[in-house]
């Protein structure tokens, strides 16, 4: 099974359930699915195909769990990066994980705009934030948000892929105490098989609802 695939089941199982809150905001199981396939095609416009390497760099927020489903979508791999990472140790990854496209908002974005002349590979950035960063580094290749919101609502439908459960799904940095950050490299069946393990059949679909204390950059991961 592949991660994206609960979702989806998710959305056929319950479609008007809610799936995530945050804050005031509420997603339904459906809402998260459709926008993620939108994510999905949009990056699939901005050539980014199986095996790429896309980095989401965002608090706690709707768009880093669409942006997730929506990057494995179109059998990219995805990784989760801690909301305070420094941007030398931010322009280390970018270049160690050959990240193509990072999915930012402007405070990050700016934040991070003096290294982003040392990562060649960096073809994209897209900003969730209404407003985009100032900065003339950043400027030529930041896009917004809004333009994955203006995809056709025909795109909201399911994307075609040809993913395997070995293939890899994410990779998951550690803090680099002792130097560099490390990659630890997950497939899609090392994640569902985490997600799975600890909880029965009827508990995975039964409608419950099941509470984690964990930050999003491990529950994505374990």
């Amino acid at each position: 099974m592949l991660v994206y695939e609960f979702l989806g089941e998710g959305s056929n199982r319950y479609s008007q359930k809610i799936a995530l809150v945050l804050k005031e905001e509420r997603w339904t199981y459906r809402e998260i699915d459709e926008k993620a396939n939108q994510v999905g095609r949009f990056l699939r416009n901005q050539r980014i195909h199986g095996g790429d390497r896309v980095a989401i760099f965002l608090d706690h927020s709707g768009e880093s769990v669409i942006s997730l489903f929506g990057i494995l979508k179109v059998g990219a791999v995805f990784l989760m990066l801690g909301s305070l990472l420094k941007p030398a140790k931010l322009a280390y990854i970018q270049n160690n994980c050959q990240v193509k496209t990072i999915i930012s908002d402007s405070r990050k974005v700016a934040a991070a705009a003096e290294v982003l002349p040392s990562t060649p590979g960096l073809q994209a950035v897209i900003s969730v934030s209404n407003q985009g960063s100032r900065s003339s580094k950043v400027q030529s290749n930041l896009i917004p948000w809004s333009e994955i919101d203006s995809v056709p609502a025909s795109s909201k439908t399911k994307l075609p892929t040809a993913n395997i459960d070995l293939g890899l799904g994410t990779i998951l940095d550690t803090s680099g105490s002792t130097g560099n950050p490390k990659g630890v490299m997950l497939t899609h069946l090392h994640m569902t098989s985490a997600a799975t393990s600890p909880l029965p059949e009827e508990r995975l679909w039964g409608g419950t609802n099941e509470s984690s204390p964990l930050p999003s950059s491990y529950c994505s991961t374990a």
